[in-house]
């Protein structure tokens, strides 16, 4: 098996184990299941969006052109193996996701971030 593919798994089960635990300790404040899926999901989307971006804005030499000095288009953007992300990016993404998902679903964005603050230790 290739190691790319069992890191991949392992971060997915990872990843929903500490959902589930999310979901367990929202459950205590309250919170909807359906949720705190949804704040998963959005922390996810944003956190790497806004990250990509901010190294793509920092690094954007060396992410949209070769080193012969060609453009590579948009699409290296989408392209994680040239350059990287952004980790403050990324911690700006999941703490906006927070808002978003509380709006959409009409509760309070602290319990949000309160339910996934162990999860999100036990990622770190």
């Amino acid at each position: 098996m290739d190691d790319m593919l069992l890191y991949a798994i392992l971060m997915a089960v990872f990843a929903a184990g500490m959902t589930a635990l999310a979901v367990f300790l929202g459950r205590k404040r309250g919170l909807k299941p359906a949720g705190l899926c949804l704040y998963g999901v959005l922390s996810a989307v944003l956190g790497l969006l806004i990250g990509r971006g901010i190294h793509c804005a920092v690094c954007w030499y060396e992410v949209f052109f070769d080193p012969m000095g060609d453009f590579l288009g948009v699409k290296a953007f989408f392209d994680p193996t040239i350059g990287g992300v952004n980790v403050i990016g990324m911690m700006i993404g999941v703490l906006l996701a927070a808002p978003i998902a509380a709006a959409i679903m009409k509760e309070k964005a602290v319990d949000y971030l309160d339910a996934a603050a162990i999860p999100a230790l036990g990622m770190y």
